[in-house]
């Protein structure tokens, strides 16, 4: 649940941009909200299950104690994760059906960008490209899903928008890449935090960190 602001704030502002614009029913905004963190959801049980099924999470290196202490089975993990992506699918069906087939292709890429961050055959978070899923699915698809359900229409304000939601998300993923990047290399797992080395890391999440607030500044100006 810690995790699960990194997915509604977005969702508030694509929210607050489309009422700026005259354009918004609390309802739909409602089931974006949930779908959205349902998906959230979703990709955080898969990637508790693809971390302790590679060896990523391990009874002496894991802040994620579902599996490693017993907590819950492996297959009530998945199951669970499954269900959230099938019931936030069914409420974006209905958003499909409500704001166009826009929000299909959106809807889509969100699921793939959640599920396939760990799942195979793709597991892109273990192939150095967590980082740029995360920026994508926390910043520009959030923010523009949630404003084009109301508006029905592409805007660049809400990617505009999105870029310093996107950074601030994908700081703390390359934070927590940057503090285990022995286990990850020990468990076989690839990230950017391996690939760049300590000191560079810590110089990119200094970007991470400071760069939304100078875009802000300068989208400001």
């Amino acid at each position: 649940p810690w995790s699960f602001p990194a997915s509604i704030v977005p969702i508030l502002v694509g929210g607050a941009l489309a009422h700026r614009a005259g354009e918004f029913g609390g309802g739909l905004f409602m089931l974006t909200l949930v779908g959205g963190l349902l998906f959230h959801i979703g990709a955080n049980l898969f990637n508790t299950y693809y971390d302790f099924r590679r060896g990523v999470d391990s009874s002496a290196h894991s802040d994620d104690r579902t599996l490693v202490d017993a907590i819950l089975r492996p297959r009530d993990v998945v199951i669970g994760g499954l269900a959230a992506f099938a019931v936030g699918a069914g409420i974006g069906g209905f958003l499909v059906s409500q704001a166009g087939f826009a929000i299909l292709a959106l809807g889509g890429i969100g699921l793939a960008l959640g599920l396939f961050y760990t799942a195979d055959p793709l597991g892109y978070k273990y192939r150095a490209l967590g980082d740029l899923g995360i920026f994508a699915a926390f910043g520009p698809l959030l923010v523009l899903g949630a404003y084009m359900v109301q508006t029905e229409k592409m805007d660049l304000l809400p990617l505009l928008f999105a870029v310093p939601l996107g950074l601030i998300v994908d700081a703390i993923l390359h934070a927590n890449n940057l503090r285990d990047v022995q286990a990850d290399r020990r468990s076989g797992a690839l990230t950017l935090a391996q690939l760049l080395g300590d000191d560079a890391s810590r110089w990119v999440y200094a970007a991470l960190v400071l760069a939304p607030y100078a875009f802000v500044a300068g989208f400001g100006a």
